[in-house]
């Protein structure tokens, strides 16, 4: 076992808790927070070139859906698990095959995250066309990363296509509650989609160092040399999305990019990162969501990076809104990306409903862009 990774296929839970103790926790350096919070907070001041709006038109409908009944889940043993939710999907389609990624929770959680609430990760399967029918998607999934702790929970895949790499946040709770970690681990998946060891994201200090922070889920690959992360600090009540060059799930934050246009403003509760997208051979989609401060309800919008991270333009307005008439669960007016593919001129996403069940959504690259407002030129 080394300081950076632990293989899945021989893990046990006191091989995993010594592992987060000895190798995870001890990197933990609050110094780090304050250089992040330092430069959201600075960027803050600036001066916003485009000033988001909520009202937005109906850019994406909706393709398909997944339901808790319509997977049927075995664990690495072979036993089937009845599930209630399966939300925040990643998406990726290699070849005539589509590999979803599913957060899921068994039927005795909460659909809200709560001290009792574990959730964890599904693959499932399943050819192209079945996903291009559209409908109720039916399918047979196995669990792929799970909590082996009492308090964790396992949330949030993103796939990266273009290297086979699987990013998730695991949320670790120490019995005293408020000791929380909100970590996000890497991972190399094989030709079966299936990831063989688990890393965390580290954070490059100064001297060379690498260490994590408390809490930075939402963070994921732009490309082969820039991660998307979104720390949070807590302390501060700072958070926000920051573009950083990586060598594989190493940030150097020395070089980061951070760009008022993608922080909260003074009537959000915050903004995040949902899930990245190649659009051209130096072009990125990154789907980001505010958070409303006093309804919580969350607005979906895009932004275009360069192949260097740079910002080169952003929807004012959403392009996926609170989808009040879709599906009625646990928690209204959240609609949560994780994932998004391209397949000839149209883009699907893939995005959870109320913490609850999946939906799959469409539509046109044109019809898109059509809602960019683009920094120069």
């Amino acid at each position: 076992m080394s300081h950076k990774l632990i293989k899945l296929n021989s893990i046990d839970p006191v091989d995993y808790m010594k592992y987060l103790e000895e190798h995870v926790f001890k990197t933990y350096d609050p110094n780090i927070e304050e250089f992040l919070a330092d430069k959201i907070q600075g960027t803050l001041q600036s001066t916003r070139r485009v000033e988001r709006a909520l009202h937005s038109r109906d850019v994406f409908s909706i393709k398909g859906y997944v339901l808790g009944s319509s997977v049927h889940v075995q664990t690495p043993s072979g036993l089937r698990i009845p599930l209630r939710i399966v939300t925040n999907p990643s998406i990726m389609i290699t070849g005539d095959k589509v590999y979803l990624y599913i957060r899921a929770s068994s039927i005795g959680s909460h659909p809200v995250p709560n001290p009792w609430s574990r959730t964890f990760i599904v693959l499932a399967k399943f050819p192209v066309k079945d996903f291009l029918n559209g409908g109720e998607l039916v399918v047979s999934a196995e669990s792929v990363l799970y909590p082996y702790i009492t308090f964790e929970r396992v949330e949030d895949p993103r796939v990266y296509s273009d290297n086979n790499e699987l990013y998730h946040v695991r949320a670790i709770m120490g019995e005293e509650r408020d000791d929380l970690f909100v970590l996000t681990f890497a991972s190399k998946i094989g030709e079966d989609g299936f990831p063989k060891y688990i890393e965390p994201v580290r954070f490059m200090w100064v001297d060379g160092s690498e260490h994590i922070i408390r809490d930075y889920r939402d963070t994921f690959p732009l490309n082969n040399n820039y991660m998307i992360i979104r720390p949070v600090i807590k302390r501060r009540g700072l958070a926000g999305i920051i573009i950083a060059p990586r060598e594989g799930s190493v940030v150097n934050i020395k070089e980061l990019h951070v760009y008022s246009e993608l922080l909260p403003t003074n009537n959000e509760f915050k903004t995040g990162s949902n899930c990245a997208l190649r659009i051209s051979s130096n072009e990125y989609l990154l789907f980001f969501h505010s958070v409303d401060k006093y309804y919580a309800l969350y607005h979906t919008f895009v932004a275009v990076l360069s192949n260097d991270g740079e910002l080169l333009g952003l929807s004012k307005k959403p392009v996926i809104s609170p989808r009040i008439h879709d599906y009625h669960g646990a928690r209204p007016g959240t609609v949560f990306l994780c994932g998004a593919v391209r397949h000839g001129d149209t883009i699907y996403v893939s995005a959870g409903k109320d913490d609850e069940i999946t939906l799959i959504l469409e539509t046109s690259i044109d019809n898109l862009l059509e809602e960019v407002i683009w920094l120069k030129g």
